[in-house]
């Protein structure tokens, strides 16, 4: 039986999203407005009602959408790879990132490295893409998911994969 319920008169299914998914989403909405559902319908060409005043936000916000999004979660897949093998497989998450932004020192612009809130504090943007990255990979079992908080950690595959991308760096 599908769960359900009702917002603004319409009847509504509940949906399972990956974070992969549910953080697009939340780089698409315009803040303080958008619901899932209109973030949805737009992606799907589904205009609603408010579509006049989304078309105008959307056309203000066109513009400078790239430049907000930074660098991508998975441009932090090699670096992290490298610096938790350079550190013996296991590491504090803060010495892996501190690695990974020397190594990509030169990529990080201005928008990677403005601050954003996260919980109590405010962190680089590109800190929170590389954390989100390292999310991905525990997914895909390149990273462990039962390390204590703080700790990242390799799996055998994310050992693996490390080698592989430090032979392809060398070459």
């Amino acid at each position: 039986m599908q769960q359900c319920y009702i917002f603004q008169g319409e009847i509504m299914p509940t949906i399972r999203i990956g974070d992969e998914v549910w953080e697009e989403l939340k780089q698409r909405a315009i803040p303080l407005e958008d619901t899932p559902n209109d973030v949805i319908r737009r992606a799907l060409g589904l205009e609603s009602g408010k579509a006049g005043r989304r078309q105008r936000a959307r056309t203000r916000k066109q513009g400078t959408a790239q430049k907000r999004k930074g660098t991508p979660p998975h441009a932090f897949r090699e670096p992290i790879l490298q610096a938790l093998s350079d550190l013996g497989g296991s590491a504090q998450e803060k010495d892996v990132l501190d690695r990974v932004e020397q190594a990509m020192a030169q990529q990080l612009d201005d928008v990677d490295r403005e601050l954003l809130a996260s919980g109590r504090s405010k962190k680089p943007r590109w800190r929170m893409s590389a954390r989100e990255e390292r999310r991905i990979m525990a997914k895909k079992g390149l990273v462990k998911r039962d390390c204590p908080r703080g700790i990242w950690e390799l799996t055998e595959e994310g050992l693996a994969e490390a080698k592989r991308v430090g032979k392809e760096s060398k070459e």
